[in-house]
């Protein structure tokens, strides 16, 4: 996995989580997002960029703050954790 992107949507709990953490494990360069803030960063997974992003709302995952927005091509992996019930 090595120079490979991947974010990974409720990243800061369970699931998310432990995909994020072997993503890293295998090399790749790994965003985490997650609506959860306080989770987000308590999960300080070393080497990941945390996104305070909802995404269930479109204008949250459109711009995500610049400061986070992961330098170079988009992901080419990507694993929806994140649950949302309505």
């Amino acid at each position: 996995m090595d120079n490979r992107r991947a974010l990974v949507t409720g990243g800061a709990s369970g699931f998310g989580l432990e995909t994020a953490r072997a993503l890293l494990a295998q090399g790749a360069q790994v965003a985490v997002a997650d609506i959860n803030a306080d989770a987000l960063h308590a999960a300080a997974l070393d080497g990941a960029l945390p996104l305070e992003i909802d995404v269930t709302s479109s204008a949250s995952v459109a711009s995500p703050p610049p400061a986070r927005r992961p330098p170079g091509p988009a992901p080419r992996r990507w694993k929806p954790s994140a649950a949302s019930t309505p």
